[in-house]
């Protein structure tokens, strides 16, 4: 999968690669996609299947680097659900040719939604969108869902809005996947991802190392992503060399603290999956 940003988009760099590529049109699907949950996948699968249709279809998705919410300094907002390197290996791993990561920015917020749509469709020749019933774009949020199917009509390309995907009545979002975890339920997160919830731990702050008990501190504050709020929990750790075990996580107020066998305490943390709390 290759990535570009939105400069690529403006500078004629992402028509110029997809064609090297041998695409000559484009589907995608549009949205903030924080944490990649099962409502995700419907939308991304919408893509997909067009693209079954032509080998010349690039399937791509255009998102954000961190969900615009967090850019607007919410006070509710907790956190991320995922980080821009986990983000990316889940659109890899579901089949898409390309992502557009998006910086929001103030010059960016600027952009009316139709301008957006028609630089997309100038810049990637796309034939085909997928959107979520709720998505919004544009200077104000000018540009919902009614909008862009007007858009879509008058500049001959098909716009499908992917109904919400229900758990028990309820809709998914990345919000009610956002609380979950940090009341500690993972295990319901997870059902709602349709995967571990997984913490990315590059970069993190590894604060101690405990030699004699094998245990490992990473500081709360080191890691962007929403944590359960305390609790421990049956976890499999994975390292930076393609090793991975079982271990237990104790949510601390200000650590997460790791047990960790002798045989890999001088491994490097890459990351977490949370599988159940005990």
């Amino acid at each position: 999968m290759i990535i570009f940003s939105w400069e690529d988009v403006i500078s004629g760099r992402l028509r110029k690669k997809l064609q090297e590529q041998g695409f000559s049109c484009s589907a995608v699907a549009t949205g903030g996609f924080d944490g990649l949950h099962i409502g995700h996948r419907a939308i991304i699968d919408k893509v997909l299947a067009f693209r079954s249709a032509s080998p010349a279809v690039a399937a791509g998705v255009v998102t954000f680097r961190h969900p615009p919410k967090s850019a607007f300094g919410r006070v509710s907002y907790s956190g991320d659900l995922s980080t821009l390197r986990l983000k990316n290996a889940t659109f890899a791993d579901w089949g898409l040719d390309f992502a557009v990561v998006i910086d929001f920015s103030d010059d960016f917020s600027k952009i009316k939604g139709k301008d957006f749509l028609s630089i997309l469709k100038d810049s990637c020749s796309m034939q085909f969108v997928a959107a979520g019933s709720d998505f919004r774009c544009g200077y104000k949020l000018d540009t919902g869902v009614a909008e862009m199917a007007a858009y879509a009509a008058q500049n001959g390309f098909s716009f499908v809005i992917v109904d919400d995907v229900l758990r028990e009545g309820e809709r998914i979002s990345s919000s009610l996947v956002r609380k979950l975890i940090c009341d500690g339920f993972v295990q319901e997160a997870s059902k709602l991802l349709g995967r571990p919830y997984t913490i990315d731990c590059e970069g993190a702050d590894v604060s101690a190392r405990d030699s004699e008990s094998g245990s490992l501190l990473i500081a709360r504050g080191s890691l962007v992503q929403v944590l359960p709020v305390e609790g421990s929990f049956s976890v499999t750790l994975h390292t930076a060399d393609s090793v991975h075990f079982s271990s237990v996580l104790f949510a601390e107020s200000h650590f997460l603290r790791l047990d960790i066998p002798p045989e890999y305490g001088s491994s490097v943390l890459d990351r977490i999956d949370f599988i159940k709390k005990i």
